[in-house]
């Protein structure tokens, strides 16, 4: 009866709101791009911009570059939003190397840019596609999206729903990967990496990016 009374004055909140163990990092927090830095190879560092949380890559005809962490990620999960411009491209790749890695395609289906299946919204980049009737909001349209990436587990999900999952190194994927681009090169996306914002030449969209380590 003793210890029924002790709980008895807990208040509820002791319950229904856990300390997380593993926090969320905003990395647009505070409006600034702290949590980036620009790839060598940028000419027009002013091509991203953040406003009001929304960063954007403005078409430039000269190399804006890609958005890099400055921190490395290996195990992590990962929430984020994005629009795309008419017939634009983009993706947001992980486990990078020399701007290499496994990548979530960010891209306009409905202007025939993607080509390849594997090469679609949502799909894991030249690897795995996405399902026919995934869900894709129309260009100018806000997309939520979600990565998990967990030792040779990999996930991909688009507006709440789970479009693509796969092992690394199963049957299925050694078969992918020996068809890919990707097939020759050593180690690919096999160490800790930087999390990429692609510069694909095209105006795209990014809100609400946010990554904890598994």
């Amino acid at each position: 009866m003793k210890a029924l009374a002790i709980l008895a004055l807990l208040p509820l909140t002791a319950f229904a709101n856990p300390v997380p163990t593993n926090d969320w990092t905003n990395l647009l927090e505070g409006g600034k791009l702290d949590h980036w830095q620009h790839d060598q190879n940028a000419k027009v560092t002013a091509a991203w911009t953040l406003t009001d949380g929304i960063l954007h890559f403005h078409k430039s005809k000269e190399a804006g570059g890609n958005l890099l962490t400055k921190k490395d990620y290996f195990n992590f999960e990962m929430k984020f939003e994005w629009k795309i411009s008419e017939k634009g491209n983009s993706g947001l790749k992980y486990r990078t190397t020399n701007a290499l890695g496994y990548e979530f395609q960010v891209i306009d289906d409905t202007s025939g840019a993607a080509g390849k299946d594997s090469h679609r919204a949502g799909c894991l980049y030249d690897l795995v596609p996405g399902p026919d009737n995934k869900v894709l909001k129309p260009v100018g349209e806000w997309n939520s999206a979600r990565i998990v990436a967990n030792g040779k587990h990999l996930e991909h999900w688009l507006n709440g729903v789970k479009v693509i999952e796969i092992e690394i190194s199963s049957d299925d994927w050694n078969e992918r990967f020996a068809k890919s681009k990707y097939k020759k090169i050593k180690d690919f996306a096999a160490k800790p990496g930087p999390l990429l914002l692609q510069d694909h030449g095209n105006d795209v969209w990014f809100r609400n990016i946010l990554v904890k380590e598994l």
